[in-house]
């Protein structure tokens, strides 16, 4: 039940005790009404009335230094929500006048003192003041509800923009009937795209997720407010796309400083107060509303590249990877030549060494995004093909995290899929315990924990953890930390990650635990695995 604060401001002792007895009387025993304070003169009530917040003050009007009329004209503007009772030995008019004009609750004889009048005073400013609250509820109900149906307005017609439905003049409209802030004789577009996705899908509900990605997309916007006018919107899946412009004047140079400056201050507001990374694509500078749609192409085009460079970076055209058609032939030979050497009797460490050999190839070579990935998944179905006993296993999670993966991390996930079927037909690991590792290496970016991997495989924790060690002749959080040393060493190889980074792209908690893993598992520090790798 809301109890309402209350503050007494009055110069005479008389009037304070039997006020105090008032609120402390049985009378008030309903407990809606408790008192917070008492000030004996104006000064000292504005004082009192700014630190304690009450909800009803209840004042006298003549007090030295300063009355009670002053202190709640002074009082108004910085208590919207206080309701005011005076209470005076004087019924003279213009006091009156001056309590209506400052909208003062109720006015009220004190001498003598009538306390059924003052508790149905109290009564009604309580049911002012929640009045009020409910009132205020609803509008903020309603603010939300209306910033919500704008957001999937503005989601839904920019995804429809960008894949052609919409003409130039139709996107001016939109932009004008929604005030979005852009000048559009000059401008670039970027997207935003959120890294590690499938763990996100996994580690949140869809509302939370929903709820997480209108979070981003207001970060978008205050930070395009920051560093000059535009706006931007969620799109489908995990991508989001902002259109920024910059005074026109600006040399080629400083406007790549710009985009390189905002894509910084993108990724680490993101990471500040959403704990994600996100991968930003620029666009090169553009003209008017007929050009959104290829600005839009082309800073999707640069975000696509990270599926080569890696997470949390910010790419401008003019750092775009130059694609060559007569790359694609060759790579799709390797793979050709890759799979043909898939065949029964193969061992791990020899599809260790293919799979090795292609990703070093295929990373000099390069082929499209899209290209690449629909090749991968056409190489996954085909192994399991020719391994008539790793064709039960199911790939549909695998082929649906697959599209939101860099090029490595597919890689990395295909690898550790085909292992585990190897080692499912030669070792007759239970089926639960495939799945289990499978689990394990597609969210190796999150604190995993025995319920979590468990809840995975439908066991219960206590029977889970018991068949693990069974199985795998170590326990859970040992084979987990193990695995994620191990991932640490390959993340190591391809760039010089710090530990901190290193800790959040493996959700181990802090740094110092993470190097007493490494130590432990490895025989030596980070810092001595990376002179290693440098001396190599």
């Amino acid at each position: 039940m809301r109890v309402y604060s209350c503050l007494i401001v009055d110069d005479e002792d008389l009037i304070l005790q039997r006020l105090e007895q008032f609120f402390a009387g049985p009378g008030m025993n309903r407990g809606s009404f408790r008192l917070a304070g008492k000030a004996y003169s104006g000064h000292e009530g504005i004082a009192m009335a700014l630190e304690l917040k009450p909800d009803i003050v209840i004042t006298d009007i003549v007090m030295p230094g300063m009355n009670g009329l002053e202190m709640i004209e002074q009082l108004r503007n910085r208590l919207p929500h206080a309701n005011f009772i005076i209470l005076s030995a004087y019924s003279d008019f213009h006091y009156a006048k001056r309590a209506i004009q400052n909208n003062v609750s109720d006015y009220l004889i004190k001498v003598p003192l009538n306390e059924d009048d003052l508790r149905d005073c109290l009564d009604k400013a309580a049911k002012r003041l929640s009045e009020t609250e409910q009132k205020e509820s609803e509008v903020r109900e309603l603010n939300i509800s209306m910033l919500e149906n704008q957001h999937r307005i503005r989601k839904q017609f920019f995804t429809d923009l960008l894949q052609g439905a919409h003409g130039p003049q139709r996107a001016a409209e939109f932009a004008a009937k929604f005030k979005l802030n852009l000048q559009v004789e000059s401008y670039c577009c970027f997207v935003v795209e959120m890294n590690d996705y499938p763990s996100f899908r996994t580690e949140y509900g869809l509302s939370d997720q929903n709820v997480l990605k209108y979070g981003l997309s207001n970060i978008l916007e205050e930070t395009i407010a920051a560093a000059g006018a535009g706006f931007a919107s969620e799109l489908e899946g995990n991508r989001f796309v902002g259109f920024v412009s910059w005074p026109s004047r600006h040399s080629a140079l400083e406007w790549e400083r710009q985009c390189q400056e905002l894509g910084r201050q993108v990724v680490s507001h993101v990471k500040q107060y959403l704990k994600r990374s996100v991968s930003v694509g620029f666009s090169g500078r553009s003209h008017g509303w007929s050009e959104l749609v290829n600005s839009y192409r082309q800073a999707k085009a640069s975000c696509d590249d990270s599926f080569y460079w890696g997470a949390g970076l910010v790419i401008t055209p003019s750092q775009s990877i130059q694609y060559h058609a007569e790359d694609e032939p060759h790579v799709k030979t390797m793979l050709g030549r890759m799979l043909q050497q898939i065949e029964p009797g193969i061992t791990e460490q020899e599809l260790v060494e293919l799979i090795s050999a292609f990703q070093s190839h295929a990373s000099e070579l390069k082929m499209q995004r899209e290209a690449m990935t629909k090749l991968l998944r056409e190489c996954l179905e085909t192994a399991k093909g020719k391994m008539r006993a790793w064709q039960s296993a199911s790939t549909s999670e695998l082929n649906a995290a697959l599209e939101y993966l860099p090029f490595r991390e597919q890689l990395s996930l295909i690898k550790e899929h085909l292992l585990a079927c190897m080692k499912s037909n030669t070792s007759q690991l239970r089926e639960e315990i495939v799945k289990a590792k499978l689990y394990i290496e597609r969210n190796m970016a999150k604190k995993l924990s025995l319920q979590q991997v468990a809840d995975a495989v439908n066991l219960t924790p206590a029977y889970f953890s018991s068949l693990f060690k069974k199985e795998m002749n170590q326990g859970l959080v040992e084979y987990v930390n193990q695995r994620k040393i191990e991932r640490s060493l390959e993340l190591l190889q391809q760039k010089d990650y710090t530990n901190q980074e290193l800790c959040d792209a493996l959700g181990i908690a802090n740094e110092a635990y993470f190097c007493t893993l490494f130590k432990q598992i490895t025989g030596c520090s980070p810092k001595q695995y990376r002179r290693k790798v440098l001396q190599c």
